[in-house]
């Protein structure tokens, strides 16, 4: 069995935790002795016998894999979807359905909401993304698995620090992450904040505004991006709380390290938190009334000292363990792949 893994955003070009997950995914392969191999876009006589696809790849990508003999399999992240509350879920299902109906097929082509039908199997990383795909897209249960999220043995294996009075946040300085409203926060409050990770480009506004939050405060620190995962583990350790008030996230990785590493969690008051991390978080709304969010923010780290993480997530090898005999079972069944491809 060989697997090629592909990803439509080349990471050069766009860093964030998907990459983590591909990396780590091919690992776990490897250590289960499959042949895995990055997609080659321009080598015609690379060879394979499942396409493994990171986010939902077009209905045209599938079916011309299907055509070529792979199976297709993918991963999906479906951030902004798993983030909207129900009301706007139910409209946005009520438009597909209308769309479907009256419009050319091609325009539901372009969207890829049948792709999730003629995948062989649709992995999703909780029980809440699942769910949604099904309410969303009618996934069918036979094409639908978890595929849980893991964490780096840098974290579960990370020693013990004395706490340091700062909060931590780690992610990419962008909008949907809320950096810049969680800095003004931490300003406000008087909380020393460190957050760790960069930006799309320096000349992004939204950094731009943000990097002169940190010019003028006393209580805000910017460390780039590391990726040595030991140091960061140890940024972890020492941290009093970790805190990600993101208004659009999947079960974030950054979250799922700082458990590892024991320390306390204040996140988003979404259900993505909520049903990831149940009663091992502290919550704060979503809002851009600055004060509000300072004050919960001022409250979790008066508190933060005396949290005890009772829960601690697997390492990526348990997590994904059963992934190879699942990508081997795909390869037993009947492919139902019929070639019907509309013109590209």
């Amino acid at each position: 069995m060989k697997v090629i893994l592909n990803h439509t955003v080349p990471f050069a070009l766009a860093h964030g935790g998907v990459t983590n997950i591909v990396h780590r995914t091919r690992d776990v392969l490897l250590e289960a002795g499959v042949e895995v191999e990055y997609l080659r876009w321009w080598d015609e006589h690379q060879k394979g016998d499942i396409l493994f696809n990171f986010g939902r790849p077009s209905l045209y990508i599938v079916n011309f894999a299907k055509s070529a003999g792979y199976r297709v399999v993918a991963e999906h992240v479906m951030t902004g979807l798993v983030s909207r509350p129900l009301w706007k879920r139910r409209i946005q299902r009520v438009v597909i359905g209308t769309m479907r109906k009256y419009l050319p097929q091609y325009i539901s082509d372009i969207f890829s909401w049948d792709v999730f039908k003629v995948m062989d199997m649709n992995f999703f990383p909780s029980e809440w993304d699942l769910s949604v795909a099904k309410h969303m897209f009618d996934v069918p249960d036979e094409k639908s698995c978890v595929l849980p999220y893991g964490v780096n043995d840098a974290f579960l294996n990370s020693a013990y620090r004395t706490r340091e009075d700062y909060l931590v946040c780690t992610g990419t300085i962008t909008p949907r992450k809320r950096i810049l409203e969680l800095a003004k926060a931490c300003d406000l409050a008087k909380v020393p904040l460190k957050i760790v990770g960069k930006a799309y480009a320096k000349s992004d506004e939204y950094y731009e505004r943000f990097n002169s939050i940190v010019t003028k405060s006393d209580y805000i620190e910017h460390v780039q991006h590391i990726s040595d995962q030991e140091a960061l583990a140890d940024i972890y350790r020492r941290a009093r709380g970790f805190v990600l008030i993101s208004s659009m996230e999947t079960i974030s990785q950054s979250a799922i390290e700082a458990a590892a590493c024991e320390t306390p969690l204040l996140l988003s008051d979404q259900d993505w938190a909520h049903r990831g991390f149940a009663d091992n978080a502290s919550y704060c709304p979503i809002t851009d009334n600055v004060a509000v969010t300072a004050e919960h923010i001022r409250r979790f780290y008066d508190g933060a000292g005396s949290v005890k993480i009772a829960w601690r997530p697997v390492s990526w090898s348990e997590s994904r363990k059963n992934l190879a005999d699942i990508l081997a079972g795909i390869l037993k069944t009947k492919d139902d792949f019929r070639l019907g491809m509309r013109p590209v």
